[in-house]
């Protein structure tokens, strides 16, 4: 089948969405809010929100507005999800457990603060489509041992349980990092899959992607976690487009985080490192919206297309939460922690 047999329709409903995301005029008016209330009635009276929340006087909290917009996006991917078929079904599948990556987090994250996790069935965001794990079951459990046997069935049992005698700091933090590859791994394989155009623009997005979150993890390890050079290695995704292992090998074992900068300030990935370090996060962000934006001009008619969308709409509600976050602590140049940059 040709591109526009696969495509056409998936594309067409991305860019009609596309025209429903927030302008820069809308960000300004947010900005310009004292309150979460002002907040939700600026979005529910101006905006495509208006769709997702149909009651906003009963919302009390900056909790429940999040929690719309992670539905939101959820039940915006599942959209996708009907226009394909075969392998590129199976992708929409994988970025579905994205989410499951995150809900067992969350467990392991409050099993760990000896919370009762019974409070967490209202904070998932679960997909009707696709869902490998009972979640009532995780719910029950008591310790972090009930936790991973809940999991048994799934890709992630094996995954954790090796780590279940390590102490609560470490094993947290290797359960996590362990669920991130093997997301990272999925979509790697299910990508190696494509053909043509569609193979070459995954692969330009998923490796860049990979390459600057192997860049952060390997200097934030550096800088913040106890652990060897090999320890390290062994966490970082193998998805990469411009380093590979053995460069990745060669990151780790350099002595101090200056040279590991020094490296990076002489490729494309150097807005890492040309501000301060809070905005490491949001600079990796914005390097990949513009990424999106110039392959979407290679990319008509491509799977990129509807995933320029997805990952639009995902920035769109990242930098919702920091401008709420903003409101909150009263801080007045929200614009700077954005992921889009404000005309």
């Amino acid at each position: 089948m040709n591109n526009i047999t696969v495509h056409g329709a998936a594309s067409s409903k991305a860019h009609v969405l596309m025209g429903r995301l927030l302008k820069d005029s809308d960000y300004k008016k947010l900005m310009e809010t004292k309150n979460i209330y002002e907040f939700i009635e600026y979005l529910t009276k101006n905006t495509n929100y208006k769709n997702v929340f149909l009651n906003p006087n009963e919302i009390k909290h900056r909790e429940d507005i999040e929690i719309g917009m992670k539905k939101y996006l959820l039940k915006n991917y599942e959209k996708f999800y009907h226009y394909y078929h075969d392998n590129y079904r199976i992708l929409f599948k994988v970025l579905f457990m994205r989410y499951e990556v995150e809900n067992i987090k969350l467990f392991i994250r409050a099993m760990n603060r000896n919370e009762d996790v019974r409070h967490l069935g209202d904070h998932l965001i679960t997909s009707e489509l696709f869902t490998s794990i009972d979640y009532n079951q995780m719910i029950k459990s008591r310790n972090i041992q009930e936790l991973i046997d809940a999991l048994k069935g799934t890709i992630y049992y094996k995954l954790l349980m090796i780590y279940l005698n390590e102490e609560s700091v470490k094993m947290q933090f290797y359960m996590e990092m362990s669920l991130d590859r093997i997301y990272f791994k999925k979509i790697k394989e299910i990508v190696s899959t494509f053909k043509g155009k569609d193979k070459e623009l995954m692969n330009e997005l998923l490796g860049k992607n990979s390459d600057l979150l192997n860049i952060q993890w390997i200097y934030r390890a550096k800088k913040f976690y106890d652990l060897s050079s090999e320890e390290i290695l062994n966490y970082t995704l193998e998805s990469g487009l411009k380093y590979d292992y053995k460069k990745l090998k060669e990151f780790c074992y350099l002595e101090s985080i200056e040279e590991l900068k020094e490296s990076v300030l002489n490729t494309e990935y150097k807005v890492l490192f040309l501000e301060e370090e809070i905005f490491m996060e949001r600079n990796m962000e914005r390097f990949l919206f513009f990424l999106l934006e110039d392959l979407l001009k290679k990319g008509n008619n491509t799977i990129i297309v509807s995933l320029n969308y997805m990952h639009k709409l995902e920035y769109e509600v990242r930098d919702l939460f920091s401008i709420l976050e903003c409101i909150k602590y009263g801080f007045d140049n929200s614009d700077e922690y954005l992921v889009r940059v404000l005309k």
